[in-house]
């Protein structure tokens, strides 16, 4: 297939949503309709390009002989396009039915087309520079959908998510451009492209951790975190993609590229950046755990836990080791599965029953049975019960810190484990509180609350299925992440 397909998707994305806005459909149910299909022919199109991948180099634009614009697909790249592409469409027959009483719709759904555009030019990326305008641009695109209540929380939120994001990608321009000039334009290559440059591997580390920390933001390392609880007040749609796949999972998707294919695993294995890192990744592990125990916000409990799982994911990834990646890359996948569908979960109780808290579930279970039940299982997932995708991540992750050695690593895996039995107390809380109510604390007891139509169940049904089926037979997958971890694919 030819490179010039590789706009496709990114052009039918934001074509899709302007389409949605612009055009006077005769009602909502057909404008809808539209979106999902809209949603449903990117994600074929991406699939398409995974299948018969283009094998070259699309070039956008020149700025100079080595500074340029331009598409590539890797096989890390197909990972990602193809995680996002699957999910997406499920959010948006989702959203569809969650936004049909809420205000500003239209412009809500055509921002987050957009936003699923924005995110495949961030997988097909062929160079840092562009991933780095792409990651910008995802900033802008989301920025509405924080804002989309236009309310004064709303409204506080979205300037404290424009402060931390455009403040972060202040941080991690400067790595940009020293790897810009001194990487030979920062291409893409497995093993990293800074063997024989001439500047001082010293500052080389030094703006490792500051690009580090800059792209952190997004992947929600403490103390740059914050946002994403306060994301929660957005609508569940949003939370549930956005702040649980696609937002958060690019920052952690730069970061493999800048520590695999920027500066290479060899070139910064045991210096003291990889410590530096590694300690962030552990304590915000811990962090992220314990104040999940202590929310008592539906939503931001589950912020706060993809707070703790996130840096699980960096835990691998830091590990700079081909297992390590692969573990990472595994709890990557399992972890997007997992939290869409339990914030998914928290959407359909809030929006069934107008209530946020966790004390305000006791009783609920009753009335909305597969709701909870569906909860039920993406809880057993995330605390990593075996048969289900958590545990297969988990162990793996668990068997790269053993086998890398390290003190840090030792560390690291003490940590995991700890968050794991931090996380088994606030999502089983949640599911004693909804179906086993203290007696006379039922507050559903006489309540006609239901579980929400099948636009909202079906998505739910799906990622809970697949957090067994991936339990069971990862292989598949598994070797696939295998491949890309070796650089084979």
């Amino acid at each position: 297939m030819s490179e010039i397909f590789l706009l496709l998707p990114i052009g039918l994305a934001l074509l899709a949503g302007m389409a949605s806005y612009l055009i006077p459909f005769p009602s909502n149910r057909v404008r809808h309709t539209f979106l999902v299909a809209a949603t449903f022919a990117v994600s074929i199109s991406v699939w398409c390009l995974l299948l018969w991948r283009p094998a070259g180099v699309l070039e956008i634009y020149q700025f100079t002989e080595e500074l340029n614009i331009s598409l590539k697909l890797d096989g890390l790249g197909c990972f990602f396009a193809g995680m996002t592409s699957f999910l997406w469409p499920f959010a948006v027959l989702y959203g569809v039915e969650y936004m049909r009483h809420e205000g500003h719709s239209r412009m809500f759904f055509l921002f987050y087309l957009f936003t699923f555009g924005v995110t495949e030019g961030i997988c097909f990326a062929g160079n840092m520079l562009t991933i780095f305008v792409f990651y910008e641009m995802l900033t802008l695109v989301t920025l509405p959908l924080v804002l989309s209540k236009f309310n004064e929380d709303s409204q506080y939120v979205a300037r404290k998510y424009a402060m931390y994001c455009l403040g972060g990608s202040a941080f991690a321009f400067i790595g940009v451009v020293f790897l810009s000039v001194y990487g030979g334009g920062a291409s893409f290559v497995m093993g990293g492209i800074l063997a024989g440059t001439e500047i001082s591997r010293d500052v080389m580390l030094l703006l490792y951790v500051v690009t580090f920390l800059g792209f952190g933001v997004k992947a929600a390392v403490f103390p740059f975190h914050a946002w994403l609880p306060m994301a929660s007040v957005a609508p569940t749609p949003v939370t549930a993609l956005l702040h649980a796949v696609a937002v958060v999972k690019s920052g952690v998707f730069l970061i493999i590229r800048l520590t695999y294919y920027n500066y290479g695993a060899d070139y910064l294995y045991g210096s003291w950046a990889q410590k530096v890192v590694l300690g962030f990744a552990v304590f915000t592990c811990i962090y992220g755990a314990v104040m999940a125990v202590r929310e008592r916000h539906f939503k931001r409990r589950l912020a706060y836990s993809t707070v703790s799982n996130l840096s699980y994911i960096l835990f691998g990834i830091l590990l700079m080791t081909s297992a390590g990646l692969f573990a990472g890359l595994s709890h990557m996948l399992f972890h997007a599965i997992i939290k869409i569908g339990a914030f998914m979960c928290a959407g359909a109780f809030m929006h069934m029953t107008g209530r946020e808290y966790i004390f305000e579930l006791d009783g609920v279970g009753k009335r909305m049975p597969k709701t909870f039940a569906l909860f039920g299982v993406f809880s057993l997932a995330l605390v990593g019960i075996p048969l289900f995708n958590g545990f297969v991540s988990k162990y793996w992750l668990i068997m790269a810190g053993f086998e890398e050695g390290s003190v840090m690593s030792i560390i690291g895996v003490i940590g995991l484990i700890l968050a794991a039995f931090l996380c088994a107390m606030y999502m089983f809380t949640i599911l004693v509180r909804a179906f086993f109510p203290r007696r006379g604390q039922d507050k559903f007891l006489t309540s006609n609350v239901t579980d929400p139509s099948w636009h909202m169940m079906l998505p739910m049904g799906v990622f809970a299925v697949l957090c067994v089926v991936l339990g069971l037979w990862p292989q598949p997958v598994l070797g696939l992440l295998e491949a890309i971890s070796l650089g084979l694919f």
